[in-house]
């Protein structure tokens, strides 16, 4: 990858074969991601059906000392597999990643 800057007298440099032009997004505010809330049995058997297709998204996941990390979410009310994507960045910048499947054949009451 090369960033390449305007010339002095703001003129653009010449495209070269085999290169792109972007312009980056720059600063965003980050936005928190709606998780419903089930914490009493009247929130979970409230008789509407969740059935959102992304189930659990966040950012800042942070590892403890051992490696491993707990994540708690609640599924959609179908039946399905779901696709598990884990993407990071480790301390000195590697960047890391896996995924798994994650099948749910029935739904929890209580």
């Amino acid at each position: 990858m090369a960033i390449e800057t305007k010339t002095g007298d703001g003129t653009p440099l010449d495209i070269h074969f085999n290169v792109a032009k972007t312009t980056p997004l720059g600063y965003q505010t980050p936005v928190e991601f709606y998780s419903p809330v089930y914490d009493t049995p009247s929130r979970r058997n409230n008789g509407k059906a969740d059935l959102r297709t992304t189930i659990f998204w966040d950012p800042d996941v942070i590892l403890d000392g051992d490696g491993p990390a707990q994540l708690n979410f609640y599924t959609s009310d179908a039946p399905t597999t779901y696709t598990i994507t884990v993407q990071g960045v480790t301390e000195d910048g590697g960047l890391i990643g896996t995924g798994a499947k994650l099948t749910v054949t029935d739904r929890y009451l209580d």
